[in-house]
């Protein structure tokens, strides 16, 4: 029967494989290097984060409030990080907006966040079960937190879920207490071999 069919091996493998590459693809990598090192910046749901960003943070809040980050080391090369902010602030915009001023107002969030995350400092944060390691900006906008493999495997898996709620939430215009993630990033960082040149003689 086409239960059967649906439900045997060979269809769940492929379904899984679909569902791999349909996550992939949600994702960017930036590569870049200098005289010593490889970097790559892996941005997990780079567009889903990037609108979200622009509709939340569009608008600054009146007081100052540190947003949470995370991070966390995947690997000895790798490092992964979530941004997200905490509290629910009203945000009513809804959509993509095309207009001149709206495209200029997502490149000004954009640059925003771009500089807040380009300084940081530790943050002995207290409380916490995970152990995970903490950094805030230094104009204390948002927070920094590790991230180990078992957490961005989860976050891969309940993040459409997550979109899809804020974004309910933004068109009715309800308020969440849901902590906002404004981004998830795996950094890895690798030494390039150096070579003794040799002279012939």
């Amino acid at each position: 029967s086409a239960t059967e069919a649906d439900d045997s091996p060979g269809i769940a493998h492929a379904k899984s494989e679909q569902d791999k590459k349909h996550k992939n693809t949600a994702h960017s990598e930036i590569h870049f290097q200098d005289a010593n090192c490889n970097f790559v910046c892996r941005i997990y749901f780079a567009k889903e984060f990037d609108l979200l960003r622009c509709q939340i943070l569009k608008h600054p809040p009146a007081t100052v409030t540190a947003h949470r980050v995370s991070c966390g080391n995947t690997s000895t090369a790798g490092t992964t990080g979530t941004a997200s902010g905490s509290g629910g602030n009203g945000c009513n915009v809804t959509g993509t907006e095309t207009s001149e001023t709206s495209q200029e107002t997502m490149e000004v969030v954009r640059k925003m966040f771009a500089r807040s995350l380009s300084k940081s400092v530790r943050w002995e944060a207290r409380g916490g079960k995970s152990g995970s390691k903490f950094s805030k900006t230094v104009d204390d906008r948002f927070v920094l937190k590790e991230m180990s493999r078992t957490d961005l495997t989860i976050f891969e898996n309940f993040a459409p879920n997550y979109f899809e709620y804020l974004q309910r939430c933004m068109r009715l215009k309800h308020i969440t207490l849901l902590a906002k993630i404004f981004g998830v990033f795996k950094i890895t960082i690798k030494r390039k071999e150096y070579v003794v040149p040799s002279i012939a003689k």
